[in-house]
């Protein structure tokens, strides 16, 4: 009986840093204002698809600030968001974060924007499997599914939109990797997403606008 208590108590916390690791937003986290007021502009403009990526690593904090604000709260539960839309001419990205809300940019071209339209119902249909380090097995007839995990690694969560059509998607950055004695036997097909290169040229979009200064709070 006490074997049983243990094992339901160690399950039990597992589960919670699973939870806090994925989903650890606490009830001052402003992600779901940010949401509705980022909708609520894309309406103002008649814009129909769009898309916002929040990007999030527990106990990882943030360069230096230097232009937050005073009473901005840096610490290991910072994070970043992004919100990609066309305005039928132009691509556009806003920032927001931990801090508040930040500026919009005129993107350089609309390549992000017309993937994401031309990719949506993979991105809609597929998700990213966990890292896998071995096969399934069976034993004494009970299957077991293997699955690898580390702590503090980034996450990237995903709110879409098109027409009426509204969906989330999530995924640990720890799952699209793999080592040589260490296999992820989905690291190639994660890494074949849509939403996977659809984070990639976010990203890599994401990088260019701080190297070159341009999200001014």
């Amino acid at each position: 009986m006490g074997v049983v208590r243990c094992g339901q108590i160690i399950l039990t916390i597992i589960f919670l840093l699973i939870f806090n690791q994925a989903y650890g937003q606490d009830e001052l986290d402003p992600t779901d204002i940010i949401i509705s007021d980022f909708k609520v502009k894309m309406e103002k403009e008649n814009v129909s698809e769009y898309f916002i990526l929040k990007k999030l690593q527990h106990g990882h904090l943030p360069p230096p600030p230097n232009n937050y604000p005073q009473n901005c709260k840096i610490d290991s539960s910072f994070f970043t968001m992004y919100g990609f839309w066309f305005d039928g001419t132009e691509a556009w990205v806003k920032k927001y974060d931990s801090c508040g809300e930040v500026n919009s940019v005129r993107l350089s071209d609309t390549a992000v924007l017309e993937y994401y339209k031309n990719n949506f119902k993979e991105i809609k249909s597929r998700e990213v499997e966990r890292f896998k380090p071995r096969s399934d097995s069976v034993a004494n007839g009970e299957a077991f599914t293997y699955i690898s995990m580390a702590s503090h690694t980034p996450l990237r969560f995903y709110w879409f939109f098109q027409g009426s059509t509204q969906f989330e998607k999530s995924f640990d950055k720890y799952d699209l990797t793999t080592e040589d004695d260490h296999f992820n036997l989905n690291y190639e097909s994660n890494n074949n997403l849509a939403i996977v290169k659809l984070n990639s040229i976010c990203e890599a979009i994401i990088d260019s606008m701080y190297t070159e200064k341009k999200f001014i709070r």
